[in-house]
């Protein structure tokens, strides 16, 4: 893929921004002259990163020039990232635990995949949120009674869209635990988006899936093989218009995890069979540009031949600049996916449809 193909490069980040991107990335982005620290903090905090940056500046301080008091800011974030963190494994080892009696197979995804995978160096490292758990579909109901038995209550109004299901509790120490039973990869808040997603293999998923490592101590389940979670990746930081550093920050610290064991081929051959080539491409452009990832020479340029459009590069060169998309625009992103005048046409007047404003 040429150079600049959306006209801009990391020069074109807020500074703010690129030191945060050169502090936590492989070194291809430079700090500035001056550090804002205040403003840097207020970022990484919005952008779920400041763990990681805490983690970075822990034995660099000087080198960083950190304030105090932006230090000991920091390291309350992962503080508490840490302690909710283990709160959230302690109950989530309850549900492993009932999930394997019943032979009801699962695969973790997002922060707690990854808090097993590329963040597994430290508990605190990066903050899992809800327990995202991949179940098959034929499950969903077993598995939904074990949750409400574990004393989560059902909230149906947070999945409205396709079958999913959210469940919340209150810890004995008051803290707000989240189950989200997923049966697709892809969870999506509007119907338009559910039309072209049976590409994606299920079956091929679980079968490839291999059984986690312990969880900082606790059980665990099974994890997707890592051409289907770097792909996952992709797809979740596009369905958000990349409006978070962490977003591509996983992206990139997966891939340094994967290493040698990240097949790019495969990665290729799925995208492209899972008609979601257009989702990876971006997810792994943007993590190259803003953290100097170590993608395969030319990779981009074998999955995206023909580069962007126009209207990918206007809506990347935004997302690049941190400029953030608002929730009207995301549909855009996924209408630069149809290919077929008949597939843009279909998605429109699906968009309408639903009431979708555009």
């Amino acid at each position: 893929m040429k150079k600049n193909v959306f006209n801009f490069d990391s020069s074109d980040l807020s500074d703010n921004k690129k030191d945060i991107c050169a502090i936590l990335g492989s070194g291809n982005i430079k700090l500035t002259s001056f550090l804002n620290w205040p403003e840097m903090l207020r970022v990484a905090r919005h952008s779920s990163v400041s763990p990681s940056l805490y983690l970075a500046a822990k034995h660099n301080e000087k080198k960083f020039c950190v304030p105090d008091e932006i230090y000991k800011e920091l390291k309350l974030d992962y503080t508490i990232c840490s302690f909710l963190n283990q709160i959230k494994l302690e109950d989530f080892e309850r549900v492993s635990f009932e999930f394997k009696k019943t032979n009801i197979s699962f695969i973790l995804l997002k922060g707690i995949h990854l808090l097993n995978t590329a963040f597994s160096f430290d508990s605190g490292a990066r903050a899992i949120g809800d327990i995202d758990i991949l179940v098959k579909k034929d499950d969903l109901v077993s598995a939904s009674r074990i949750i409400t038995v574990l004393g989560y209550k059902y909230f149906e109004s947070l999945t409205n869209a396709r079958p999913t299901r959210m469940f919340i509790k209150k810890s004995e120490t008051g803290i707000e635990l989240a189950v989200h039973l997923h049966t697709h990869i892809v969870n999506l808040s509007e119907k338009f988006m559910d039309k072209d997603l049976t590409s994606i293999n299920l079956d091929d998923i679980f079968s490839s899936a291999n059984v986690a490592a312990p969880l900082f101590g606790k059980d665990a389940g099974l994890l997707m093989k890592n051409e289907h979670m770097l792909i996952s990746l992709c797809e979740h930081g596009f369905r958000h218009g990349f409006a978070r550093l962490g977003l591509l920050y996983d992206i990139h610290k997966f891939i340094g995890y994967a290493g040698n064991n990240l097949d790019w081929q495969e990665v290729k051959r799925v995208s492209v069979s899972w008609s979601i080539k257009v989702p990876v491409c971006q997810g792994l452009y943007l993590s190259r540009l803003f953290f100097g990832t170590n993608i395969e020479a030319d990779f981009l340029s074998q999955l995206c031949p023909k580069g962007f459009s126009l209207l990918e590069q206007y809506l990347l060169g935004r997302v690049a600049k941190q400029d953030y998309l608002k929730e009207y625009e995301y549909p855009f992103l996924y209408f630069l996916q149809k290919k077929p005048l008949f597939s843009k046409t279909r998605f429109l007047k699906t968009c309408f449809s639903n009431k979708f404003r555009i």
